[in-house]
């Protein structure tokens, strides 16, 4: 599957495997198109389920790549199972097209949070709290407090 994705997708201007990196923090996007103006990004799963997870990882990577660039990124999550594609692009790319593949607008959050997130679970090596704990109430929370304003601004004792 994955070759015959990466055969139409190279088709139109798509990179396979993609490694990002910024600060401590490493991501692969399955396949990335790089312009001057903008960046695209496809996260493939093979699963016959969808998940938060997914979402958050394409968010992850979204954010990664505007920390990296500072241009406007464009995510996309292709389920092959359900022969569907999740993108931020409010019109649906040609690629999903020739791959006979259905398109879903579902624009894709991304800021500070997730790579502050990320940051703390390289620093931290902790995968408790995410990018949603800024939703929390508890403001009190150091760990809230880190993930809206990065790994820098508060220091957390072993035992948390």
């Amino acid at each position: 599957m994955e070759a015959m994705l990466a055969e139409v997708l190279e088709k139109h201007g798509f990179s396979a495997q993609v490694e990002i990196e910024y600060k401590d923090i490493v991501g692969h996007p399955d396949f990335v198109k790089t312009t001057d103006k903008y960046i695209e990004f496809i996260e493939v799963k093979n699963t016959g389920q969808m998940s938060y997870s997914h979402i958050l990882q394409a968010s992850m990577y979204k954010s990664l790549l505007h920390k990296i660039r500072n241009v406007p990124i464009i995510g996309y999550i292709l389920y092959v199972k359900f022969r569907v594609v999740l993108g931020d692009n409010p019109v649906t790319p040609r690629w999903v097209n020739d791959l006979g593949m259905q398109y879903v607008f579902l624009p894709l959050d991304a800021g500070n949070n997730y790579v502050n997130w990320g940051l703390f679970r390289v620093s931290f090596k902790s995968k408790l709290a995410g990018p949603y704990c800024v939703n929390c109430r508890n403001t009190d929370c150091r760990i809230r407090h880190i993930i809206l304003n990065g790994p820098n601004s508060a220091q957390l004792d072993i035992e948390e």
